[in-house]
């Protein structure tokens, strides 16, 4: 018997509500139907605002929108019951106000500075290797660069900053505003990718060097990411992050996986 399809509403039919929408027409469309496009600025969007016939029919809202904006968007997901994917950034300083709010609600939320599987596979490998230099952390410099498209609106990134959060929870001494250790470029032309973000480890002694890499070519990357987030939370409670969805996903096939011959 074929599963109901999941229903969406897009809230920020920007470049990546579009590329959300164009991969649910081509590859899953099967599996979610767009139900709803909100933007109070694009003409292309049927609804303005967040209300209760925007979102109605909605099993997930979606939102790509603006820092400033998003916590109360969030609310007003929560208070018409709906289950939530964020990937706005900016707003982390009132991640408490959100769980506290969700929280109350019983709703469901994920967020994260970037839905890519390879990105936070890369995150994992920051974290892996600031875990094993970390007695030796006086000892490195460090530096983030990254480079996105011109009209990407935060300088650093979220996922910039989630780097910081990972070495500095390690004892790496790297100060987000620090403009010689962590470099924003936003060059006006056009890339061969959306993102690029490389940290560099180097011994205060210039001896030994580690550099890693990533690059995301494709916003469909970062779109697939969403839907599985999508269908991830739909049936839970609580705020969450990416990687405790990869973990519970990772548990899973785990738990497939015991007995079986290879």
């Amino acid at each position: 018997m074929a599963q109901d399809k999941i229903k969406l509403a897009l809230v920020g039919y920007g470049k990546m509500g579009r590329e959300i929408e164009k991969l649910v027409r081509t590859e899953y469309r099967e599996s979610f139907s767009i139900v709803s496009r909100i933007d109070p600025e694009i003409r292309d969007a049927k609804y303005k605002e967040i209300n209760a016939e925007s979102v109605g029919r909605a099993d997930v809202c979606i939102d790509f929108t603006r820092p400033d904006v998003v916590v109360d968007n969030i609310k007003r997901f929560v208070d018409l019951e709906k289950q939530i994917v964020v990937g706005t950034t900016g707003w982390n300083d009132r991640i408490s106000e959100v769980r506290d709010y969700v929280g109350d609600a019983n709703g469901g939320l994920i967020y994260a500075p970037n839905f890519s599987f390879v990105v936070n596979a890369y995150l994992k490998s920051i974290k892996e290797t600031a875990r094993l230099l970390s007695p030796f952390a006086y000892d490195y410099d460090t530096r983030i660069e990254e480079t996105h498209h011109a009209s990407k609106v935060d300088a650093p990134s979220g996922t910039a900053r989630q780097m910081v959060e990972i070495l500095r929870g390690y004892g790496f001494n790297i100060d987000p505003n620090n403009k010689e250790q962590v470099i924003s470029y936003r060059p006006d032309m056009q890339l061969g990718y959306i993102g690029r973000h490389t940290l560099t480890l180097r011994s205060k002694s210039k001896e030994v060097a580690t550099e890693l890499s990533n690059e995301v070519k494709s916003r469909g990357e970062y779109a697939k990411g969403v839907l599985t987030a999508a269908r991830w939370v739909q049936d839970r409670s609580g705020v969450f992050n990416m990687d405790e969805m990869l973990d519970d996903i990772m548990d899973g096939l785990k738990e497939n996986t015991v007995g079986c011959e290879i």
